[in-house]
Parts: C-alpha cells; sequence; structure tokens
C-alpha cells in the first residue's frame, strides 16, 4: 500500500477534433468545466486540480495520523507517496498484523460487532460463466471475487 494522492485530468480535444467533434457546454462559472474532456487544460485549471490533490493528500494524512496516533510529521517521513510491502508497513508502524482479506473481514467483525453476524458484500462481483456450472453441479462455493479466467472444459465447443 501507499500514503498518496494523484489526480487527472483527460483531455480529448486533439483526438475529437481529429474526428470533427466537438462539445458545446454551458457553465455556471470560471471551473465548471473543468473536467469535461473536451475543454483543454489551461494554467488556472492544472494549479487547481494541484491544490485539490493537495488538499486530499493532506486529508489522507490526518486520517492516517488519527487512525495510527502518529503525530502528521512521522506520517510525513512514511507517506510521499512511497509504496510499502506489508512486512515494511508492519515496521513502520502502518499496520498491527499481516493477513488477507478473511482475516480481516475476521477482525472487523470482532472489533466492531457485538454478535460478529453480518453480511459481507464482496466487489466487484464477477457475473455468471458457463465455465462455472461442473463446480457448481458439484457443489463448489464459485468464489466472485476470482476474475482469473476458469480452465477450458473438455468436450465442450467440440
Amino acid at each position: 500500500g501507499s500514503i498518496g494522492v494523484f489526480g487527472l485530468k483527460f483531455d480529448a480535444t486533439k483526438w475529437a477534433k481529429s474526428y470533427g467533434i466537438h462539445g458545446d457546454y454551458y457553465p455556471h462559472g470560471s471551473h465548471a468545466a473543468a473536467m469535461h474532456p473536451l475543454t483543454p487544460l489551461t494554467p488556472n485549471m492544472k494549479e487547481n486540480i494541484s491544490r485539490m490533490v493537495l488538499d486530499y493528500y493532506d486529508y489522507f494524512k490526518g486520517i492516517v495520523s488519527t487512525g495510527r496516533s502518529l503525530p502528521i510529521d512521522e506520517v510525513e517521513k512514511v507517506a510521499q507517496g512511497r509504496v510499502w510491502t506489508g512486512e515494511q508497513a508492519k515496521e513502520v508502524g502502518l499496520v498491527d498484523a499481516l493477513g488477507g482479506l478473511d482475516r480481516a473481514i475476521s477482525y472487523a467483525k470482532k472489533a466492531h460487532t457485538k454478535t460478529e453476524r453480518v453480511e459481507v458484500d464482496h466487489w466487484p462481483r464477477r457475473t455468471f460463466r458457463l465455465e462455472d456450472l461442473p463446480g457448481l453441479l458439484a457443489g463448489r462455493e464459485v468464489s466472485y471475487l476470482d476474475t482469473a479466467p476458469a480452465p477450458p472444459i473438455s468436450g465442450i465447443g467440440k
């Protein structure tokens, strides 16, 4: 993970112009169309986007500071958009323990509920695929978080 924020401004004006496309809009303020893809980036817009990114970054560091009980200057030492492995994050005090999704859900149930009976929604939800059918018929549970392609099923399509 990391403590960092970035911002993007998609500018499709040259592409659109090459196809004869133009956009009309009726802004209600000087920056109302700033994020419109057919509005070119101006120095003023760039300055505003940079300011928003820095504001979000400061907000994010504040959340980390409060949540980890660390002074802001200590958070800044490990932030700056650096990417940490789980073990590195534990060494610098950004996490308490290592584990996967199941461990995190188990911790959240114990720490933040009275009964530990909760319903967990997994996102993104994977849609049913024909490849799921043999497993379902065999009584196996299909993981809807798995986005890797399923192995081919022999005999289908021949």
